[in-house]
């Protein structure tokens, strides 16, 4: 480890799987400067020097040193504090100290338990991420305001209910709870996070979402695949929709008031019993959006009503004369992939269309 005496000025430490590094010296809060520390993957490392205070802003990265035990008895100018893959039990109430803290990530932390409730006296947090902490069976109650909090990452764990009130969260645009099987009901009170915009809660315990959620601002995301039981609430409110995942539910009917979503860019569908998707009745309401929709759909066939098709990965149609008309609306493609083995799945795929227009002079 650098002496202060000898490099007053230093601004970044990076000792990135220093395997044999045991122990840090307490002079580093001597370096006033300092504004990098990273010591991911020190395995041998087992403890952070205590009553340790860091002047000038700092970020911390002990990602993947598996022997810390305890969480960092530090203070000051910190403003990042990255824990991932350690053997942290528990984030102690010292953690208020860090009040300057905009990010604490503790994610795979596989034996923490437990959070203090003066979590909710980090004020300028904005980033926080628990994701795989795969015992982490309940989140403190915010009892005071976090208004800087953005996003909140509980994928893969434990997790049986949200924070209460979450309404001390106003500031929250992202809420993450893949995964969690445990937890079976979204608070009424969400409602009240009018910055939400993106839920992810794929393959959760989660079976109903309440109606109230049309009551947010501007909700862009709702990603759902993989929860059976799960309820929507009626589309009608949700016009700010970007995003909507409904795949892997076993489903048999595209819903009703889909086309009440006139900003839905990207509706995944996959992994339903649909048959085959039958053009529209004239009533229903259509999917208009100025760079068009995505929707992805199970299935073998092409439906009948799509008049220009040909095998292969290419097809030269012509263009009718409606295309000149301000009345036009834009080109429908479907597409069938087949692909015979994709080990990442299909949530990984990604698929790109080219077209070209050729103009012919007329005699």
């Amino acid at each position: 480890m650098p002496d202060p005496s000898e490099t007053p000025n230093l601004e970044r430490i990076n000792l990135l799987n220093c395997t044999k590094l045991c122990s840090i010296s307490s002079s580093i809060q001597n370096f006033k400067n300092l504004g990098i520390l990273s010591l991911p993957g020190c395995k041998s490392l087992k403890c952070f020097p205590p009553n340790i205070q860091f002047s000038s802003p700092i970020k911390i990265n002990l990602s993947d040193c598996v022997n810390i035990t305890e969480f960092p008895q530090i203070s000051g100018n910190i403003k990042e504090l990255h824990l991932d893959g350690t053997a942290i039990e528990e984030v102690p109430s010292s953690v208020e100290s860090l009040i300057n803290l905009e990010i604490l990530s503790l994610k795979s932390c596989e034996r923490l338990k437990i959070l203090s409730t003066s979590i909710c006296k980090l004020k300028s947090l904005r980033l926080l991420y628990f994701g795989y902490c795969l015992k982490l069976e309940s989140f403190p109650e915010i009892s005071e305001k976090m208004e800087r909090l953005e996003y909140i990452d509980l994928n893969y764990t434990a997790i049986r209910k949200l924070p209460s009130p979450i309404e001390n969260v106003r500031g929250l645009q992202s809420l993450a709870l893949q995964n969690c099987s445990e937890l079976d009901t979204l608070p009424e009170n969400l409602r009240n996070l009018k910055s939400l915009g993106h839920i992810y809660g794929e393959r959760s315990g989660i079976s109903q979402l309440q109606s109230s959620i049309t009551e947010l601002n501007q909700p862009k995301i709702l990603s759902f695949s993989g929860c059976i039981s799960f309820v929507l609430p009626p589309l009608s409110g949700l016009s700010s929709l970007e995003l909507l995942n409904l795949g892997d539910r076993g489903k048999t009917k595209i819903p009703q008031d889909i086309g009440s979503l006139s900003s839905l860019e990207i509706l995944k569908l996959n992994g339903n019993n649909f048959t085959i998707m039958q053009r529209k009745k004239e009533e229903e309401v259509d999917l208009v959006h100025p760079y068009g929709i995505i929707i992805c759909l199970p299935g073998n066939g092409i439906p009948e009503w799509f008049s220009n098709q040909s095998l292969g990965s290419s097809i030269n149609i012509p263009v009718p004369q409606l295309c000149c008309s301000r009345n036009f609306i834009g080109f429908a493609l479907c597409a069938v992939i087949a692909l015979k083995e994709f080990p990442g799945g299909s949530e990984n795929l990604l698929f790109q269309c080219d077209y070209r227009f050729e103009a012919k002079n007329r005699s």
